[in-house]
This record gives C-alpha cells, sequence and structure tokens, in this order.
C-alpha cells in the first residue's frame, strides 16, 4: 500500500479530478432538483383552490380565470388554467363533477447557454356545490 502511494506517476491526481468532477456535479444536481417539486407543489395547491373557488361559486367563467391568474401570480407560476367535466355555459350546478387542469413549463438552466423545459399538470377533480336555477 505503501509504495503505491509513493508512486510518482501522478495517477492519484487523475483519480482525484475525476472524483471531484463527479462531487461537483451531484451536488450541482442537488441544487437543481429541489425547486421543481416545490414548483409542482405550489402548482397542486393554486389547482385545489382554483377548483374550489370554482366549486362554491359555481362557475368558471371570468371570476374564476381572474382569480387564478391572481393566485398563479402570487406563487410566481405562468401557466394555463383549464376546466373540463359536466359544465354547461360556464356553469357547473349542484353535484356536477368536473376537473381543473392547470398546465405550466418549468425552466431548468445548465449553465448560461442551455436548458432544459420539463412540463407539469396539476390536475383536481371537483364537485358543484351550488344549485343554480
Amino acid at each position: 500500500m505503501r509504495a503505491a502511494s509513493m508512486n510518482e506517476n501522478g495517477g492519484m491526481y487523475i483519480e482525484f479530478a475525476v472524483c471531484m468532477i463527479v462531487l461537483f456535479s451531484v451536488f450541482a444536481m442537488l441544487l437543481t432538483i429541489p425547486p421543481i417539486f416545490i414548483y409542482k407543489q405550489n402548482m397542486d395547491s393554486v389547482c385545489r383552490q382554483v377548483a374550489t373557488a370554482a366549486a362554491e361559486a359555481g362557475s368558471v367563467g371570468g371570476d374564476i380565470s381572474e382569480f387564478a391568474q391572481e393566485l398563479m401570480e402570487s406563487y410566481g407560476i405562468e401557466g394555463t388554467v383549464e376546466f373540463s367535466g359536466d359544465i354547461s355555459d360556464e356553469r357547473v350546478q349542484l353535484r356536477s363533477r368536473f376537473t381543473t387542469t392547470l398546465h405550466a413549463t418549468y425552466s431548468i438552466s445548465l449553465g448560461r447557454e442551455w436548458s432544459v423545459d420539463i412540463d407539469l399538470f396539476s390536475t383536481t377533480q371537483s364537485m358543484g356545490r351550488r344549485y343554480l336555477k
């Protein structure tokens, strides 16, 4: 063992350099990945709040769209909200099921020149809570 450490051909420096590159790459990944999960949790929260507001209001029209935009701005999310299901004329009747979908794109920058865009979706199912005449 001692003879290997006394070797003067520089192999130890190459191993050290490779280990440092791997270590810094893992460290960079640990700093880059968690913000995606935080962004997705914020998207889930916004989607649930918008679905609850639409169910309470009995509508998926302009007021709910404005509420969704304000909520997304406060969380720093740039995306679109879509509604589907038992909706007629932007109205949701009592016990009518509908789905709220929030779509956003998260961009991870790899240096100054490269970036990777990740499409994220958040979906919540809800039911109308208001009887509309």
